[in-house]
């Protein structure tokens, strides 16, 4: 049985600190907004960082931020570049990767652990967003720190 505590990645983990850190791909923000606009985008970014391995829907993250979904989608654009969904799947493949490179979890389990229900639609994804499958994304890591650990010797 797995623990929430296999899931944990650190808050200090470099990757999933700020919205510059995470692996989105272009985006285009709007000009300053109000500071209750920035806040609730804020709630809305805490709880996907927080829950990520919940099945949240727009409807979940626009009642954190206190707007109606329609409001929440499209001022969650306007400040951070993205979509929710786009956000989120981004802070998922981050939690996945560093899951890959730190520990010997089967697929399967990262898969469900961040969210996912299907290994294929998890893989599919990861695929498309890193542009490797997961198992080979885990074996060049792998490899990666074995090198390092050969130079340091």
């Amino acid at each position: 049985m797995l623990t929430d505590q296999a899931f944990a990645v650190p808050t200090t983990h470099p990757s999933l600190t700020t919205i510059e850190d995470l692996d989105i791909g272009p985006r285009r923000i709007s000009p300053a907004h109000p500071a209750h606009v920035v806040e609730a985008v804020e709630r809305a970014k805490a709880l996907m960082h927080e829950q990520f391995a919940e099945a949240l829907t727009v409807d979940d993250m626009a009642e954190a931020a206190w707007f109606s979904k329609y409001h929440f989608t499209r001022l969650f654009r306007d400040v951070t570049g993205v979509s929710p969904g786009r956000y989120l799947a981004a802070v998922r493949m981050a939690h996945a990767k560093h899951l890959l490179r730190t520990t010997q979890m089967k697929v399967v389990d990262i898969t469900v652990g961040i969210g996912y229900s299907s290994v294929g639609t998890f893989s599919s994804r990861f695929r498309i967003h890193v542009g490797i499958s997961p198992t080979e994304y885990r074996a060049r890591a792998h490899g990666e720190q074995r090198a390092h650990l050969l130079e340091a010797a």
